[in-house]
């Protein structure tokens, strides 16, 4: 995507095994030194407000980042992208418009695959048999759509598949984006 990034080599790059080797020893020492993990590769000092939300089983992530509250300012059934270059969105705010490079209506599969998705990283499970119940839409077939992605996961004792339960084990928890990239269309 940046010009920048084309002057790294692949050659040069760890690979997967040593990225997952790094990934373990660098949650091991950030642990000894006294930090909790709370989600996907983010740590908090224990007394932090994200690790008392995680606790008490009221930690939430959003698009961006995880966050103590449900609250949030997102329209539920869109994306936007504003204009990446600072003129033509400050151009679009001066004309008396949104600054929106584009949009995107989202379907109920969209919602559902995101709150699916939201459930993975924020608790570590999904319970297919309710996630659709908001939306009044049935999650099943994405528990059947699955397995063929998740099976090496699972070989590599990242999740767990019981019936209608998904689980992120202890071993997955730094690589639940990966998990979760099984749902992403």
């Amino acid at each position: 995507m940046f010009p920048v990034q084309r002057r790294i080599y692949p050659a040069d790059l760890p690979s997967p095994a040593d990225t997952i080797a790094l990934l373990g020893l660098t949650a091991e020492h950030l642990v000894e030194a006294g930090y909790v993990h709370i989600g996907m590769d983010h740590f908090v000092l224990p007394l932090d407000e994200l690790a008392v939300a995680r606790r008490g089983g009221g930690l939430h992530r959003n698009f961006m980042r995880y966050t103590p509250n449900a609250a949030t300012d997102l329209v539920r059934n869109a994306y936007a992208q504003n204009h990446r270059d600072v003129g033509a969105w400050s151009a679009s705010i001066d004309a008396g418009h949104p600054p929106v490079l584009r949009r995107l209506a989202l379907s109920d599969d969209d919602l559902l695959r995101a709150a699916l998705i939201r459930s993975l990283v924020r608790t570590g499970e999904v319970q297919f048999h309710t996630l659709g119940d908001d939306l009044g839409v049935d999650a099943c077939p994405l528990r059947k759509a699955a397995p063929p992605k998740l099976a090496p996961l699972a070989a590599d004792g990242l999740v767990k598949q019981t019936g209608v339960r998904l689980r992120v084990t202890p071993r997955g928890r730094l690589l639940v984006r990966v998990v979760a990239e099984c749902f992403d269309r």
